[in-house]
């Protein structure tokens, strides 16, 4: 599941960090450079924090843009990988957007192992129709 930058789970900072060991910042005035992770959203799954991902709703092509993602300490890759997919699929499907993308700004295989996800993850009910079949890979940089 994904949470709002604003979730009581995490909007008290120091109590998701004292809970989870989640250091969290809102980044969206922070400039582009300085950034640490982006302007993410943290990802819930069993109870954990796994990962936090960079989304953008890119309303001109229809499309749920993935920037960038961050596994938290401790979790397993795959994990955070997969349950980042689901949550995005839903996040597009709330959106109305017309499928995912995944950026090319993660770090090395992390961008080509969440479009794996990405693509093995759609949700059953998602035709053609519904999705225009648009899911875009990232190249690793």
């Amino acid at each position: 599941m994904l949470l709002s930058p604003f979730d009581s789970l995490i909007w008290r900072r120091e109590r998701a960090e004292h809970l989870f060991g989640f250091h969290y910042r809102i980044e969206v005035y922070t400039p582009p450079a300085k950034r640490q992770h982006g302007y993410t959203m943290p990802v819930l799954a069993g109870g954990r924090l796994v990962a936090r991902v960079d989304p953008k709703h890119d309303r001109k092509a229809g499309v749920l843009l993935l920037r960038g993602l961050a596994v938290e300490d401790g979790v397993a890759t795959d994990e955070a990988v997969t349950v980042t997919a689901e949550a995005a699929w839903r996040l597009a499907d709330h959106l109305g957007a017309g499928g995912l993308a995944v950026g090319d700004g993660m770090a090395r295989g992390l961008g080509t192992s969440l479009a794996a996800a990405v693509s093995a993850h759609r949700p059953p009910r998602a035709s053609s129709d519904d999705f225009n079949g648009y899911v875009a890979a990232a190249t690793d940089g």
